[in-house]
């Protein structure tokens, strides 16, 4: 069974452990490389298990020299894809092309630079969500490359060994028409990722249902089998007849990008013991006393919505508070008192309330 990613666009993975999806994975990444120069195709690897696509780094088809491994590397990383879509459509816009092959055959004519392909393989997407503070961001940046990357030459491959509802839910179900399931642990898991019933009786070992956005129901076939040699002496031969053109100057953007989320996420906020804190968490601490006292409560989740903060910053917010004086410890674990006036308020950070 042959099938175009292009037409897809986009193409959604799923198998219980064992069942083959790693091996599909490798030989879809193995076939690519063999048809798609450096200069026509570029893949960016995600691979939260570390271990899954390590075989495959240094190839010169890979955009960046580096297979992303954490939450605010590829959230940063998703970020940069987002920006790389709106800066095709410009070039698109530019020389009134509809989609990237139609760019690339007028730059063909002018002698000038085409733009490559670009796909992106998320492994274990499922875990990458459900471990993320970033989660709703996440959501937000792959409905917006599956809805409109498509004409950019930008497709998505995303796999996970649990599709549960809460995360094939909304724009993940509706932009991913296209998939495969390797055989499934329940029936349950089967209906969510098929629409349908019968991935959960499949045989394992590369048998699967896969289904289009042009076919009126799911069809069986069988995967091919790549063993670890055979992929090395591929990536060994890549390597030895192609240059590699890194984008180190995007790369250098996205470990920034992500280096800031982990900032945000994840301040120290230091206690009154502590040597004087950052003017931002001042700042910070000046906010979240404003509105417990006026609200005359106060709670992690509120400061979390209210001051636009990951969870380990409110909670370090919180325990700040409570041993400055400024809140009381939570009572029967739920409500906690507000133990400073609004004289107070003034009195320490010297505002009016």
């Amino acid at each position: 069974v042959i099938l175009d990613i292009a037409k897809m666009p986009h193409l959604l993975v799923a198998g219980a452990t064992g069942t083959g999806k790693s091996v599909f994975l490798n030989t879809l990444l193995v076939s690519l490389i063999y048809k798609y120069s450096p200069e026509e195709l570029r893949i960016i690897l995600v691979d939260p298990k570390v271990v899954e696509f390590s075989i495959f780094r240094g190839i010169p088809n890979l955009m960046f020299n580096e297979i992303f491994t954490d939450n605010a590397k590829v959230c940063s990383m998703l970020e940069w894809a987002v920006q790389e879509m709106e800066d095709r459509y410009q070039k698109l816009n530019a020389v009134l092309a509809k989609n990237i092959e139609e760019y690339n055959g007028f730059m063909e004519k002018k002698k000038g630079k085409k733009i490559p392909k670009l796909l992106i393989i998320i492994d274990e997407f499922a875990d990458l969500m459900n471990s993320s503070s970033e989660r709703k961001l996440m959501e937000n940046k792959i409905s917006r490359l599956a809805a409109k990357a498509r004409a950019a030459g930008i497709h998505l491959i995303m796999a996970t060994q649990r599709p549960s509802a809460d995360i094939m839910e909304g724009s993940i179900k509706t932009n991913f028409t296209s998939r495969i399931a390797f055989k499934m642990s329940s029936p349950t898991d089967a209906m969510v990722i098929m629409g349908e019933a019968g991935a959960d009786k499949l045989l394992g070992r590369g048998d699967v249902l896969f289904r289009t956005s042009s076919m009126p129901s799911a069809e069986r076939a069988q995967g091919c089998f790549i063993d670890t040699p055979e992929i090395d002496q591929v990536c060994k031969h890549i390597k030895e007849h192609n240059e590699c053109y890194y984008d180190e100057f995007a790369l250098e953007k996205i470990l920034k990008g992500a280096q800031s989320e982990d900032t945000s996420a994840g301040d120290y906020i230091p206690a009154s013991g502590d040597s004087t804190p950052a003017k931002s968490d001042e700042e910070f601490i000046k906010k979240a006393m404003r509105l417990a006292i006026t609200a005359n409560n106060i709670s992690i989740s509120g400061m979390q919505r209210k001051l636009g903060i990951g969870f380990p910053k409110a909670g370090k917010l919180m325990d700040t508070l409570v041993e400055r004086g400024y809140v009381s410890e939570s009572v029967d674990n739920k409500n906690r008192k507000i133990l400073m006036t609004k004289e107070q308020f003034e009195s320490v950070f010297g505002e009016p309330f």
